[in-house]
């Protein structure tokens, strides 16, 4: 079976865009963005060593969580050690330059993460000769929008669909509107409540009120799915993994079987309004009362 082709590039730009500053005669349209200077791009993918990558979901939360990057590379000159002043890339090294992830296979690439840098580990080993490395950490953007209290959401009024209200929240942190896929939503909302809070907290009580899932991909998009999409995401068509030398190969599988998603005692209630109960005796009987709240 091939194996599929890692790239890892790193660029040195600040902001949350990862295309290319526009060039007069080989700028693209639709590519390349305006910006103030031409990025400093390194692509770093023959020098790495490991790459870790995790994005989630809180099963009990029902929320999606921030992706995160582990990436060793290959530094014997120290080039990627924010303390080396002989490095080309010197003052460059800071945290929240950012970094994308991909994987080209049978001529098709595919996006794994992209995100921001944390942190910069260099490595130094005792004996000369032996591999020196810098380990880099990133998150995606879901950290940023955690990071990012607001208050006043910017033409919110009662009524708004679901999916203005999130293009509302994410207009006020300056996410571009090129890295976001926004479903228009299907419930009305009250109007916001104005609030110290984080931007995060805001787009995930929108989700919840939709029944729907706000998350950001693996290219680097704030991506809100209306209820519709993300119940009919469970009939799409499946991966499907095999130990039986044919398909997708996995290990160290493991299946859990718990309570953690009974719950058959809910009570509700929205801003403004009085607490509303739905049981299911039957449930209740069989598993005892799992509250929800």
């Amino acid at each position: 079976m091939a194996v599929p082709v890692i790239n890892a590039v790193i660029n040195f730009s600040t902001g949350p865009q990862t295309a290319q500053a526009m060039q007069i005669d080989i700028g693209k349209l639709g590519v390349n963005v305006l910006a103030d200077a031409v990025a400093v791009i390194v692509d770093v993918s023959n020098q790495v060593d490991t790459i870790k990558t995790a994005r989630g979901r809180n099963v009990l939360a029902d929320q999606f969580q921030t992706g995160t990057l582990t990436l060793r590379i290959v530094d014997q000159n120290g080039d990627f050690n924010p303390q080396n002043p002989a490095s080309p890339y010197y003052q460059l090294l800071t945290p929240m330059k950012k970094v994308e992830i991909t994987a080209t296979y049978s001529g098709v690439t595919y996006p794994i993460f992209a995100g921001f840098i944390t942190s910069y580990l260099n490595t130094q080993p005792k004996d000369a000769t032996e591999v020196a490395y810098t380990t880099i950490t990133a998150v995606d953007a879901y950290r940023l929008a955690q990071n990012a209290q607001i208050t006043t959401v910017t033409g919110a009024s009662a009524g708004d669909l679901s999916g203005t209200r999130v293009n509302q929240i994410l207009n006020t942190i300056n996410w571009p509107n090129t890295q976001r896929d926004v479903d228009a939503g299907l419930t009305t909302l009250q109007n916001d409540p104005g609030t110290n809070r984080t931007s995060l907290s805001a787009l995930q009580t929108i989700a919840d009120s939709e029944y729907g899932a706000i998350y950001v991909d693996a290219s680097g998009n704030f991506v809100f799915q209306d209820r519709a999409v993300t119940v009919g995401s469970i009939g799409g068509t499946p991966t499907v993994f095999s130990d039986a030398g044919a398909g997708i190969r996995y290990a160290n599988a493991v299946w859990v079987l718990n309570d953690y998603l009974v719950f058959n005692s809910a009570s509700i209630t929205r801003s403004g309004g009085s607490a509303q109960l739905a049981t299911n005796q039957a449930s209740i009987d069989k598993y005892f009362i799992h509250s929800y709240t």
